[in-house]
């Protein structure tokens, strides 16, 4: 392989696309700045390379990261929304990533920026088979998830995701409804039956 240029951001697309042979290579090359590129966050999700290796999957990036993780708080570091490598592999039902993180100590009971924990993310995604392996193989309890909320009372839930699959909160979706009122879009509330509520 060519000689690479330092390039955190570099790092975190080969993560991102299971690239090993580079992300081999970006330690070879750069064996006294490892660390730099564990903890190399991007500027604007804070995620970092084993985020990205664990939200698609990439088993065997997460174990070779792993492997160079010297200082274990790096299993737990969080990005922009709170979430940890290990809210994604649950949120997105990648097994095989939980399995390693949680084996390598990844704290499966950290809360993200909506007070989520991992197990609480692969429930209300339906990732039945993350759900009854951490059950098993921890000590992490069965949380409620979204979806029970206001069941049996004929009362709909409805979520608002970016393009990350991570639900907005109430602050972010009073932000986008001032914001559709500037440019002249309709905000109404609306009841069950789809009416418009008087004010």
């Amino acid at each position: 392989m060519a000689t690479l240029e330092f390039d955190t951001d570099d790092f975190i697309l080969s993560a991102r696309y299971g690239d090993l042979e580079e992300i081999n290579a970006y330690f070879a090359q750069f064996a006294d700045r490892k660390e730099e590129l564990l903890k190399a966050q991007d500027e604007y999700t804070g995620n970092t390379a084993l985020h990205m290796a664990a939200a698609n999957g990439h088993v065997d990036i997460v174990n070779a990261l792993i492997q160079e993780i010297a200082d274990k708080s790096l299993l737990n570091i969080q990005n922009e929304r709170g979430n940890t490598p290990l809210h994604w592999s649950c949120l997105l039902g990648h097994l095989p990533v939980v399995q390693v993180l949680i084996k390598a100590g990844a704290d499966f009971s950290s809360k993200n920026d909506m007070s989520r924990t991992p197990i609480w993310e692969a429930q209300a995604n339906d990732k039945e088979e993350v759900v009854d392996w951490m059950l098993q193989n921890t000590e992490v309890k069965e949380e409620p998830a979204a979806k029970d909320e206001g069941e049996g009372s004929g009362e709909k839930k409805m979520r608002i995701v970016d393009e990350e699959g991570v639900e907005l909160g109430e602050e972010e979706l009073q932000e986008m409804a001032a914001a559709a009122e500037k440019i002249n879009l309709s905000v109404e509330e609306v009841d069950d039956k789809g009416k418009g509520k008087a004010e």
